[in-house]
């Protein structure tokens, strides 16, 4: 993934942050609050200037009562599975811990969001 491509995934993340906010009808200030965050640190996330933290963005689903999936943009690359593959057995334990944290069990498709992301990461 080039630097542009990077730049385009993080501002599609921070447009569907937005659309999930508003859609719930909260300001920037209370998500930020909620968050332990500032208003410009929300700003800047949803302008696609700020990359936010993968617990981050799982506060962000909780807080907007919305699916990991939603927020992250599709992307395709020509080796996904054996990325995925490689992602998930090099990491399952901090990702085991991540998608099963506070006893609650995580579907299959936000699991594959967050290997996604993980493996984007690791780029």
């Amino acid at each position: 993934m080039t630097p542009l491509d990077s730049n385009g995934l993080y501002t599609q993340l921070g447009q569907r942050i937005r659309n999930a906010r508003e859609k719930v009808g909260m300001s920037q200030e209370v998500l930020a609050e909620q968050l332990s965050l500032t208003r410009a640190s929300i700003v800047n996330i949803e302008n696609g200037k700020q990359r936010p933290m993968l617990h981050t963005l799982l506060s962000i689903c909780d807080i907007l009562k919305t699916n990991l999936k939603v927020l992250l943009p599709e992307y395709v690359s020509e080796n996904e599975e054996s990325e995925m593959a490689l992602v998930a057995a090099a990491a399952p334990p901090v990702v085991d811990t991540i998608i099963t944290q506070n006893d609650e069990a995580v579907d299959e498709d936000t699991k594959d969001a967050i290997l996604k992301f993980v493996a984007h990461l690791k780029k």
